[in-house]
């Protein structure tokens, strides 16, 4: 159905009735969040159920529960309605994880070029962990990783790095939450022995993937702290198990330190360093 203009900004088809295999309140819901977040001055319930092709009384119920969820919120003199700070946190943090990626791209491509391994980038998201930016090495090996996927954070060295920097109460609260699956018998699937790996990469300041996550597959990874000395991703390279062992990795550490060093700086970490606080 070819979109139609009304009150000055593009309006979706109408929302009354659900996709095949749909939600229709959820399909409303959002047809509604779209309307709200492209009129930034705000809109009126009878102007948002003839964009939307809602019933007024509907989408007053949807904009009700959205308001108490406070993804909108309905000015109390206009009676219009704008996005409320939950939905304007989930456009900040977008913003930021874009400006991250651009930032941390050209360290990522200059360590897969001085180890000539495969070199990514991670933040944690949940309970697992996200890869937000990667580049291959010169080698013919290429690890078949979606970016879009994410990993366990309990059997990858990038999550065991933004694990073990977490605060002890978030930290506590993975570890009581989630299932640590086992991906190859190598896997840590014991929660005090992933306590205690996680205090030695607290010591260590790095943390190794020794085919626990892919039988194939060995990894390195160190943490990137901001301003604020905060951890804030995990800077990681990663090599097929037939090219490199354990300590030929080990011996790469500097290497990933160096480049992860002028990436915090990057990021704001003063010159000096400093403990996690």
């Amino acid at each position: 159905m070819p979109r139609k203009r009304m009150t000055g900004i593009e309006t979706a088809p109408p929302a009354a009735t659900a996709r095949p295999g749909g939600i229709q309140s959820l399909e409303r819901a959002f047809a509604i969040l779209e309307h709200v977040a492209a009129t930034p001055g705000g809109i009126g319930l009878t102007e948002l159920g003839r964009a939307t092709g809602l019933h007024t009384s509907t989408a007053f119920h949807l904009l009700k529960t959205m308001q108490q969820l406070d993804y909108v919120h309905q000015d109390a003199e206009t009676r219009r309605y704008r996005l409320g700070h939950r939905a304007l946190r989930l456009v900040g943090t977008a913003t930021e994880l874009t400006e991250m990626v651009a930032r941390v791209e050209p360290f990522v491509e200059r360590l897969a070029a001085a180890t000539g391994f495969s070199a990514h980038f991670a933040v944690l998201t949940g309970p697992d962990v996200q890869v937000i930016a990667r580049a291959d090495g010169g080698g013919a090996f290429r690890l078949n990783d979606q970016m879009a996927v994410g990993r366990p954070a309990h059997a990858t060295a990038i999550g065991k790095v933004l694990l073990a920097f977490l605060p002890e109460a978030a930290r506590e609260a993975f570890l009581a939450a989630t299932r640590l699956d086992a991906f190859t018998p190598r896997t840590i699937t014991s929660r005090t022995r992933l306590r205690g790996e996680l205090a030695t990469v607290r010591e260590k300041g790095l943390a190794f993937d020794d085919t626990e996550f892919h039988e194939d597959l060995r990894c390195l990874a160190i943490p990137i702290r901001d301003y604020r000395l905060r951890v804030v991703g995990a800077l990681g390279i990663s090599a097929p198990a037939w090219r490199v062992s354990l300590a030929e990795l080990e011996a790469r550490i500097d290497t990933v330190d160096r480049v992860a060093d002028d990436l915090s700086r990057t990021l704001g970490q003063p010159e000096a360093g400093g403990a996690d606080p």
